[in-house]
């Protein structure tokens, strides 16, 4: 039976994750795409988790610096809209990024977001299960990402990533924790 050891559980969960993203780089079917949500989903649970209950000390910086600072964020997070199908066949205009404050749901541009304020919203809304893959020729090749305002009805962040983007995004965050971490 194993010892129970924690000391650099988070930096090696962040290490490993960082690998495996890497090791599936060619996109070549849904397990990938799951393996992937997976890894996401622990980068942006486990390096904050560990940091709030004082067992790491992370280097916060890249969380409160505005998206607009990084090409490869503003590249991911525009205005843009993008066409997709639904099941049934008919084209449908989504949103590409949209993030609202306040009670008046004002719109913010992403060079007034930090990359905290996003990792927050897209962490709430896979938590929350607000999100939805998109397919093309049977194969997984996007998600659509909402949260809601807690205890409300209207979407104040939404996002539609590609595969690759949602990887490149993975990576990006993976590689700042990784030159965040003081041992």
């Amino acid at each position: 039976m194993g010892a129970i050891s924690v000391k650099n559980f988070d930096v090696s969960f962040i290490f490993r994750t960082k690998e495996i993203i890497e090791k599936y780089d060619n996109y070549s079917g849904e397990l990938e795409f799951t393996l992937l949500i997976n890894s996401l989903v622990g980068l942006l649970i486990l390096p904050k988790e560990f940091s709030k209950q004082k067992k790491r000390k992370f280097n916060y910086e890249f969380l409160q610096q505005r998206l607009n600072k990084f090409t490869l964020l503003n590249s991911i997070f525009t205005k843009d809209v993008v066409k997709i199908y639904l099941e049934s066949g008919e084209a449908y205009n989504q949103k590409k990024f949209s993030f609202k404050s306040g009670i008046n749901q004002t719109e913010i541009l992403p060079p007034n977001i930090t990359v905290g304020e996003l990792l927050g919203r897209i962490r709430n809304g896979i938590a929350h299960m607000h999100i939805t893959p998109t397919q093309f020729d049977g194969k997984w090749d996007g998600v659509i990402i909402k949260n809601y305002k807690w205890n409300s009805t209207w979407c104040n962040f939404e996002t539609y990533m590609t595969y690759e983007e949602l990887r490149n995004f993975a990576l990006f965050i993976a590689g700042k924790y990784k030159t965040s971490i003081k041992l």
